[in-house]
């Protein structure tokens, strides 16, 4: 019976260094704070490449065409969902999307604060390494 507790300590002190490790490597790699949430490249890229295998098929009709004035990069802009349990963000329900032009080159994040009302945020830093096919 002791063994199982030391095993089961030993386990949970791993799990732990582990998460903590993650999210130190993830703070080096923050793209976007957009309403207090924070947003990483890796989260960021596994949440498009999810989106871009559904192919036609859509979630809740995104990814979708986006239209706004100040955008960066060649049109159509397009958004894509911030898809709920991607590694670091851990929303509920699809209320913040990446901004990808053209060329997929990721120009930001929104976030649908009301039915077809976005509060758009650019990032401080540019993800140059990313880019997405359309």
């Amino acid at each position: 019976m002791k063994f199982l507790n030391v095993t089961l300590i030993t386990t949970t002190l791993s799990l732990f260094t582990s998460l903590s490790a993650a999210q130190a490597d993830d703070e080096d790699t923050l793209i976007y704070t957009c309403s207090s949430v924070k947003f990483y490249l890796e989260s960021v890229c596994l949440s498009a490449m999810r989106v871009l295998e559904l192919g036609r098929r859509t979630i809740d009709g995104y990814p979708t065409l986006y239209n706004a004035e100040g955008l960066n990069g060649s049109i159509p802009h397009k958004l894509f969902p911030m898809i709920p349990g991607v590694l670091v963000f851990n929303g509920r329900n699809l209320q913040f999307f990446l901004i990808v032009d053209g060329a997929g080159h990721p120009q930001g994040m929104v976030y649908l604060y009301r039915e077809g009302d976005y509060s758009q945020h650019l990032s401080a830093v540019s993800p140059t390494n990313l880019q997405l096919s359309l």
